[in-house]
């Protein structure tokens, strides 16, 4: 409701520019997908809009562009578009031969196999199964030590 409650104050001033703090944490399910609603609502009418968060499945649904940050520094800052088609997702049933380790960005092991992150230009070179990943798969990705 505090959140609601800011949204419309700032919209009441017409505001041409919202910065937002984890606007969706805390919040159910439905009310997170009601309110990213209204954030596409805003964009559709001109409002600009800056948020930080951890919960990327609101950046793939509303974000044009991101900025990455890690330990501080900006990792890459691009449109969201172009940076995940940047990667894929590998499925490895058992553990991922030698020989393919050095294409692997990130690697995640799971009760049945693996999943490595990988630049899309070398998922075509694996022999196994290829995904497009979603935001939430690269950050993971991404942040996990190779558990090699």
């Amino acid at each position: 409701m505090r959140v609601k409650y800011s949204l419309t104050l700032a919209m009441s001033r017409r505001a041409e520019m919202l910065i937002l703090d984890e606007p969706t944490s805390g919040l159910d399910p439905i009310s997170r997908d009601d309110l990213t609603d209204v954030f596409l609502q805003l964009q559709r009418e001109g409002v600009s809009i800056l948020f930080s968060t951890h919960i990327t499945a609101d950046l793939d649904k509303c974000a044009d562009r991101i900025t990455y940050i890690h330990q501080g520094r900006v990792m890459v800052s691009q449109e969201l578009k172009a940076f995940t088609e940047q990667y894929r997702l590998v499925e490895w049933e058992n553990d991922v031969p030698e020989a393919f380790r050095p294409l692997m960005i990130g690697l995640k092991h799971a009760k049945h196999g693996c999943t490595a992150l990988v630049r899309a230009e070398d998922a075509q070179r694996l022999p196994v199964p290829v995904l497009r990943p979603d935001l939430d798969a690269i950050m993971v990705h991404m942040e996990k030590e190779n558990d090699q």
